[in-house]
């Protein structure tokens, strides 16, 4: 589409760099505006162009490349400018992000006839192509059409082969997964790096990364997903590139092998996957002459956040899973030994009570209390402990695994019993003399002696500093919600 006009320093995740010659950027603009239109049947798109020299694209911008004083006043603001060039390469990147957030802020084109006067029986609102409807929603109907057909398809031959739909091992597991998972990561400390990188060379390494982390590329994705546990055919990718992704899957799954997976420990091991994209380049040459940025690189991670759900709409599921990955992102800990990622997720039903703001919705987990607990005092219990550091997480996941094992009886009492912590802490440690099943599951190999209920952190824990802090929380809400889930069909059945 550009030839050899264009070098393509990244692009992913509805975004693009690319270094082109000075003459050549007009014609180029207007071709990525109107591809683009095409593809994507008049979606906008917006485009940004920063002319440099080649001592600028090495030191950084040295004038503010803007259309207006106001924008030229706003850039030299924000970026602190010096007349000798300074920044580097990651000082052009940041005057580039600049000028297109102010160019998205300015009024779209229109990327058809405005005045056409027949449009799409559909929409209403782009003009019409073939079948009285535009370019964009026949492009939806054949979508749907021939996914309607595989299904028919899939349909036929399992009941060809004598497994029809429902009565098999695919089909029983696909009446009990009753639940979706809407999974989102979003880079953690990936935007601060961008802009601080001194050369090209680093911005392309680090684009690489990016890719690998949160892109999957079409061709190997179902193996990618596959090491993951993720058979072809049980997920959906709306989002995938950039620093971005979002991936649709049931809450638990039978793997390719044949075992059981969640979309828990699914969400965890992305995350882990994303370390590892971020490590790889670190160990690269690129980051030597510089430990500042070197200590940074192996800082990133990612926020991750899930919905689990049966009932809820998807539309909402997308937006509640980027508040959660906002949610989690306050448990990454900007320190050397602290966590890089961290997940926060949450269960929604039909009836659920639902807040459009994650915060809100802990608010709503809390409850006032009176109590003392030995030298502690105890003023208030949020009945959630999320979000998680990702080490905790997966820690979380191994005890709910071990819990999936204890009786029905004995999780429907502990539901029961932290309704009324005052008394439901006895009420717990009594379930745990009794249970060796539960009681493994909630302190491990511990003398049960040896644990009082103030430390006990998945029973009830000091939030903070427990010297100074009077807020505790509790794990068990957690681990009984993921029991659900990572502990197979079973859990499922029993919870249900």
């Amino acid at each position: 589409m550009l030839g050899t006009h264009a070098a393509v320093l990244f692009a992913g995740g509805g975004q693009a760099t690319m270094l082109v010659r000075r003459e050549h950027a007009p014609r180029i603009e207007e071709t990525l505006l109107q591809e683009f239109a095409r593809h994507t049947a008049g979606a906008p798109c917006s485009v940004a162009c920063l002319p440099l020299s080649a001592r600028e694209l090495v030191e950084g911008p040295r004038g503010a490349a803007a259309s207006t004083p106001a924008l030229k006043g706003a850039l030299a603001r924000r970026l602190a400018w010096s007349p000798r060039g300074a920044g580097g390469f990651g000082a052009c990147m940041a005057t580039l992000s600049f000028l297109l957030r102010h160019r998205k802020g300015a009024p779209a084109r229109a990327a058809w006839d405005e005045s056409a006067a027949a449009r799409c029986e559909e929409c209403a609102e782009r003009p019409r192509a073939t079948d009285n409807r535009c370019i964009r929603c026949g492009h939806n109907r054949r979508q749907g059409q021939q996914g309607k057909k595989q299904f028919d398809e899939a349909r036929d031959l399992a009941e060809i082969l004598g497994d029809p739909a429902g009565s098999g091992s695919e089909g029983a597991e696909v009446q009990r997964a009753r639940h979706l998972a809407f999974i989102k990561l979003d880079g953690h400390g990936v935007g601060t790096l961008l802009e601080r990188l001194r050369t090209m060379a680093q911005y392309a390494a680090v684009s690489c990364a990016l890719q690998r982390a949160f892109e999957l590329d079409p061709a190997t994705r179902d193996a990618e997903l596959g090491k993951l546990g993720v058979s072809a055919g049980r997920y959906q990718l709306p989002i995938a590139g950039g620093d971005d992704l979002l991936i649709v899957v049931p809450g638990h799954f039978r793997r390719p092998d044949g075992g059981q997976g969640d979309a828990l420990t699914l969400a965890a091991d992305l995350a882990k996957r994303a370390e590892g994209a971020f490590d790889e380049v670190a160990l690269e040459n690129y980051f030597d002459a510089d430990r500042d940025l070197l200590r940074h690189v192996r800082r990133l991670g990612a926020g991750v956040g899930v919905v689990l759900t049966s009932g809820i709409p998807a539309r909402f599921c997308f937006d509640y899973a980027s508040e959660l990955v906002r949610s989690a992102k306050d448990a990454i800990s900007d320190g050397e030994e602290g966590a890089r990622s961290a997940v926060d997720f949450v269960v929604l039903r039909g009836g659920s009570p639902v807040s459009s703001s994650v915060r809100s919705l802990r608010d709503a987990q809390t409850m006032p209390l009176v109590m003392q607990l030995g030298q502690h005092r105890i003023g208030a219990l949020r009945r959630s402990r999320c979000p998680y550091p990702l080490a905790d997480f997966r820690r979380m996941l191994d005890r709910a695994r071990q819990l999936a094992r204890v009786s029905r009886a004995a999780l429907h009492d502990l539901r029961a019993a932290m309704q009324q912590p005052e008394v439901g802490l006895l009420a717990v440690r009594y379930q745990m003399v009794r249970d060796s099943a539960l009681r493994n599951a909630l302190v491990g190999d511990q003398p049960l002696a040896a644990v009082p209920p103030e430390i006990c952190e998945w029973v009830m824990a000091p939030v903070g500093n427990p010297k100074a802090s009077t807020t505790w929380a509790t794990g068990l809400t957690d681990l009984l919600e993921a029991a659900r889930f990572v502990g197979g069909m079973r859990a499922e059945e029993d919870a249900g």
